[in-house]
């Protein structure tokens, strides 16, 4: 799937229910980690999370903290810098609320925490993302020790869109005709009224198709069909989805690109989109040449009869 520029190929890094194929592959060596987030102990208002499992919900908009144990394995001082980010639904489809870096010496054999507090709730689903870096590590490779953290608070309801893909290549249509498949949901189990506008433009900016969605958005993943013109060919495709509140306020926008030069070039044909004006063209050279050619005949005839 690939949406603005971003494309998952594991399924999704915050829940467990969608997976890739198990690899199995063993990593030979005995290097330990100097400095290491101890995953099984990060907390969040002193709860135990498990990043293994669905996000965990909360209520009431009130602040959240969360902690992160960074153990130290050597027996010198280390000092790490800490970076937090916080997005809102991933760091991938999302967008960043706030950024923070801090700077902790480790003891020997030490223990050490990173917290971080969220005190004003405004989304309905947040990701935030603790890297921890060991200032003096080796120069000649990049450590770094990332937690991924995400929680939902229930009380906050956000339409979105989930994914946005057409159901065939752009440079190859079915006879029945090319689909835009845009999904949305809502970011809680909660109805919402929501507005869905989709624009499929060709290479030259004209609108071929578009579709609008008027209606309610629930927690399960729906999917809009906005159909293309039936037999044409577009080696070039510019899409457009934008969902809204039920007020007309924008809430996201996705923009895809599909040039079949970049996907596939052996695959590029006559694009179709262009066919009107050819055909404009060639009458227009046809008629002409037509009456070049009843004048030339003209001219010949009356020289013929003098």
């Amino acid at each position: 799937m690939v949406s603005n520029d971003q494309i998952s190929v594991a399924g999704l890094s915050f829940t467990d229910d969608v997976y890739a194929a198990k690899l199995n592959f063993k990593i030979e060596g005995n290097n330990t980690e100097e400095i290491v987030i101890k995953q099984k102990d990060i907390t969040i208002n002193d709860v135990p999370y498990n990043n293994l499992s669905f996000a965990p919900k909360y209520r009431d908009k009130k602040p959240i903290t969360i902690k992160v144990p960074i153990q130290n394995n050597t027996n010198t001082e280390k000092n790490v810098n800490i970076e937090y980010e916080v997005y809102s639904w991933s760091d991938d489809l999302g967008k960043m609320v706030s950024e923070l870096k801090q700077q902790q010496v480790l003891a020997g054999k030490g223990l050490g925490t990173a917290s971080y507090t969220i005190d004003d709730i405004k989304a309905a689903v947040y990701y935030v993302k603790v890297t921890v870096i060991d200032v003096n590590g080796s120069s000649n490779m990049s450590w770094k020790n990332i937690a991924n953290i995400r929680f939902v608070n229930e009380d906050i309801n956000e339409p979105r869109i989930a994914a946005v893909t057409l159901n065939t290549s752009p440079y190859s249509p079915e006879k029945g005709g090319m689909q835009l498949v845009t999904c949305i949901h809502n970011t809680n189990e909660a109805e919402v009224e929501t507005i869905v506008e989709n624009i499929i433009k060709d290479e030259r900016g004209k609108i071929i198709a578009s579709s609008e969605y008027k209606g309610t958005v629930t927690g399960q993943v729906d999917a809009i069909y906005t159909q293309l013109p039936k037999n044409k060919r577009y080696n070039v495709l510019m899409v457009t989805s934008i969902i809204k509140d039920k007020d007309g306020n924008i809430l996201n926008t996705i923009n895809l690109n599909y040039d079949c030069k970049e996907l596939n070039p052996s695959q590029c044909g006559r694009d179709n989109s262009n066919g009107s004006i050819w055909v404009f063209l060639g009458s227009i050279l046809l008629l002409g040449g037509l009456t070049l050619g009843v004048r030339e005949y003209r001219k010949r005839t009356f020289k013929s009869v003098k």
